[in-house]
């Protein structure tokens, strides 16, 4: 089907990135971080402004944990990561419960792409954490990579109900939901992030991508024509090329949408033109 396939890459192709939280708070998320496709998912935590709380441990061990995980941060900052677990695993020798060194190890492990033990560590931090919403969603984001589609489902509906959400869990939520093959409940997510933020061009190109797939064709074709305002993009003219015939509309304006794709590099729209403009 057109859209299941492209769920998974739709993922990594969203340009709505989450924005750092207030370093003042105890859930501040530092800069995204980019993967090795120029996507940018994990967040890593940022410690500056952190009150640490460690029950039951001397004040010389909170000082040293507190150093750690400042230390820790301090070589993440630098792409040292190496360095920096080495740092978050002598935290977890003075405090096998410490939320902040877990979700870090987290992020480190996702970003290496070693998602399995990324997971591991995120399920470890969850309960520990005073704000766990960047963990939840650097979870879900995991899971996406693992194509576990149901598990990352479960983690944006959590992150949704949550008040220090990122403002794209709605988009991480239409993925997800996408990729579990539940188009309708994608295509409500979609609308509700573009009530939102209704100029966030790839989530209204998504959108027109869901309605040819439901058959909902006029409103594909109306997400498309403003998207081809905005851009010029060849891949988006042969789907409305799609669009206008699977929808009844003049052959004449898919032929011509066909060609444009076409010249803009599509393959696609090639065979297109020999089967529907001969």
């Amino acid at each position: 089907m057109l859209i299941r396939g492209l769920f998974f890459v739709m993922c990594c192709l969203m340009v709505s990135f989450v924005e750092a939280q207030d370093s003042t708070k105890a859930n501040s998320a530092g800069e995204s971080v980019e993967l090795s496709d120029g996507t940018l998912l994990f967040n890593f935590s940022s410690l500056d402004g952190v009150s640490l709380e460690n029950d039951g441990l001397s004040s010389a061990d909170s000082a040293r944990i507190e150093f750690l995980l400042l230390r820790a941060q301090l070589e993440i900052d630098t792409d040292n990561f190496r360095k920096a677990q080495k740092f978050l695993k002598k935290v977890l020798r003075l405090d096998e419960n410490n939320g902040e060194a877990l979700r870090n190890l987290g992020d480190i492990h996702a970003f290496q792409e070693k998602y399995k033990d990324a997971v591991v560590y995120y399920l470890k931090c969850l309960p520990l954490l005073d704000s766990a919403a960047m963990a939840y969603y650097n979870l879900g984001q995991t899971y996406m990579r693992l194509e576990r589609c149901q598990d990352a489902l479960e983690c944006f509906t959590i992150l949704r109900h949550l008040e220090d959400a990122p403002e794209n869990t709605l988009m991480s939520l239409a993925q997800a939901n996408g990729a579990c093959g539940n188009l309708h409940a994608a295509l409500g997510n979609l609308s509700d992030y573009l009530h939102l933020n209704p100029t966030s061009l790839p989530e209204l190109r998504y959108r027109a991508q869901i309605y040819m797939e439901i058959g909902f064709f006029a409103d594909a074709l109306a997400d498309l024509d403003l998207y081809l305002t905005a851009v010029d993009d060849a891949k988006s003219y042969y789907l409305r090329g799609l669009a206008r015939i699977q929808g009844g509309n003049n052959l004449i304006d898919a032929c011509e949408d066909f060609v444009r794709s076409r010249d803009l590099g599509n393959y696609e729209a090639e065979r297109a033109l020999k089967k529907y403009c001969k």
